[in-house]
């Protein structure tokens, strides 16, 4: 029972950076409406560049090597 309700909390606050906590934890209290409309919002222009700047640096850091291994454990999977 216990694993049942913590399952269903929202998650903790506590491993977000100590700069997003406090509007994590307002966010709780929203409506889906409102945490819809803070998803479809706008991003300043500085945001959005940083984002696509973090997205390029990932994929630049990709490793086929990593992803070959990962293709042949799944090419030994039984197909259901």
């Amino acid at each position: 029972m216990d694993q049942s309700v913590l399952s269903n909390l929202p998650p903790s606050t506590d491993n977000a950076p100590t700069e997003f906590q406090a509007d994590l934890l307002a966010m709780q209290t929203l409506s889906v409406e409102e945490l819809y409309a803070i998803a479809q919002a706008q991003t300043e222009q500085a945001q959005h560049k940083r984002h696509t700047k973090l997205l390029q640096k990932k994929k630049s850091s990709y490793s086929p090597s990593k992803n070959a291994k990962n293709s042949l454990l799944s090419d030994n999977l039984p197909i259901i």
